[in-house]
């Protein structure tokens, strides 16, 4: 546990902002750590994917990282991160990671990674009280909250932006593909 924190001390990591609750729990290489920063989940949800791609570029063998950020879990997976980074996460530099999340596109709300294709972005700038239908089908009606649907877009690898709805329509994506965000779908 000493070694793990004195590796995310020198990457820049500092107690203020986390305490490592666990490690290796039950041989299955997990990590899970409580969030101490005072921010909206919108930006500590950036903030913690970010950090969980520095510690699987820095420390070998971890599969989920855990945080506790407000009483809610958010696992971030080894495997869908390297996905994001062409399947060469450990390769590449903190500096080529970090600006990942330093680039234009993240000055919107960044809801999360799908499939390491896409990146989901919330433009709206408001929280909607009401509940918009994303999708239906004939089970099912899909309804976005504290989200406007006409401002969500996906981003893919070569910035080329997607209204989420049609990508939804057209699929690019389902619905189950949104699970590993933070959208709030019911």
């Amino acid at each position: 546990m000493q070694k793990l924190e004195s590796t995310l001390e020198s990457a820049g990591f500092s107690h203020a902002e986390f305490q490592i609750l666990k490690y290796n729990v039950d041989n299955n290489k997990v990590l899970i750590i409580e969030y101490q920063y005072d921010v909206l989940l919108l930006d500590a949800y950036k903030i913690m994917e970010e950090d969980a791609a520095i510690i699987f570029n820095l420390v070998e063998d971890i599969k989920t990282i855990t945080y506790r950020f407000n009483n809610e879990n958010y696992s971030f997976y080894y495997d869908n991160l390297n996905n994001i980074f062409d399947n060469k996460i450990k390769e590449y530099s903190l500096k080529t990671i970090k600006e990942r999340y330093n680039s234009e596109k993240f000055n919107y709300a960044y809801l999360g990674n799908i499939n390491g294709l896409y990146d989901l972005f919330d433009e709206s700038t408001l929280c909607s009280k009401e509940l918009d239908v994303i999708y239906e089908d004939n089970k099912y009606r899909y309804l976005v909250s504290c989200s406007q649907i006409d401002y969500l877009y996906l981003i893919d690898k070569d910035n080329n932006k997607i209204l989420l709805k049609e990508a939804i329509k057209n699929n690019i994506v389902k619905i189950s593909d949104l699970e590993n965000t933070i959208l709030t779908i019911s």
